[in-house]
């Protein structure tokens, strides 16, 4: 396909007999070429609410397209100058470090929203009386999306490790233990990839891990994300900056 201009997001939305039931969005940046290996990101998004609800409304109507009606399911668009367009559909909930950030962040467990659906059951977010009955002037989605986050439990904003890339760190100042300390003593989040996150990526490298801070706001998890980065040897600090710089918070 034709490379997109535009900012890059992703969707994990759950469907129930096509209505759009939970959607969250998590922002990304640069893509490292030529494979558009994801970088960074951020949740919840920092788009305008009415952006974030264009996403959601064109992830909705791509999954019902493709005859998806009721499930979780995530999906990757551009938000271009013409407006939303689609990357890829997985028809399953977001993997990797997804449904952690979205509990973290939201307090909703994809999993279970999956399972419900699975099992022919509506899901229903807790505290959402929007989404709990049908009320003729409601607009479910635009209850869903977030205010700059201001709905949200602050901001959560992480880097994805390489082994090309940050292998050195990885197997000295970054060793997986010290990682799993820190995410243990509740400096950062960490979230592994697979066992072993000094092993070669192979061809297609794939990320060993992401490394994510919290904070109540996008300047702060910038500041955090820089700090961990350079102490650990896995960035510089400019080059930790360039990454982060797609993160603004819209006005």
């Amino acid at each position: 396909m034709p490379f997109l201009q535009g900012t890059e997001h992703c969707v994990d939305l759950a469907l129930y007999e096509d209505e759009v039931v939970a959607a969250f969005i998590k922002d990304k940046s640069m893509t490292r070429l030529p494979l558009f290996s994801e970088t960074a990101t951020v949740m919840p998004s920092l788009l305008l609410k009415e952006q974030q609800q264009q996403l959601i409304r064109a992830a909705a109507s791509c999954c019902r397209g493709l005859g998806l009606h009721t499930g979780v399911y995530n999906v990757d668009l551009k938000m271009t100058s013409c407006g939303p367009r689609l990357l890829e559909v997985n028809a399953r909930m977001g993997g990797f470090y997804l449904r952690k950030w979205i509990r973290l962040i939201h307090n909703v467990d994809i999993f279970h929203l999956a399972l419900m659906c699975a099992c022919g059951i509506r899901p229903v977010l807790s505290g959402s009386s929007s989404l709990e009955e049908d009320q003729e002037d409601s607009d479910p989605i635009a209850d869903m999306t977030q205010e700059n986050g201001k709905d949200s439990k602050g901001y959560i904003m992480g880097i994805n490790l390489y082994s090309s890339r940050h292998g050195q760190a990885l197997a000295t100042t970054a060793s997986p233990q010290h990682l799993q300390l820190l995410d243990q003593e509740g400096h950062v989040v960490l979230s592994q990839l697979d066992g072993d996150m000094t092993s070669d990526g192979g061809s297609l490298e794939y990320p060993r891990c992401n490394l994510a801070v919290r904070a109540s706001s996008v300047d702060e998890a910038k500041s955090k994300l820089v700090s961990v980065c350079t102490k650990l040897g896995l960035e510089t600090e400019e080059s930790v900056l360039e990454v982060l710089s797609a993160f603004e918070q819209a006005s």
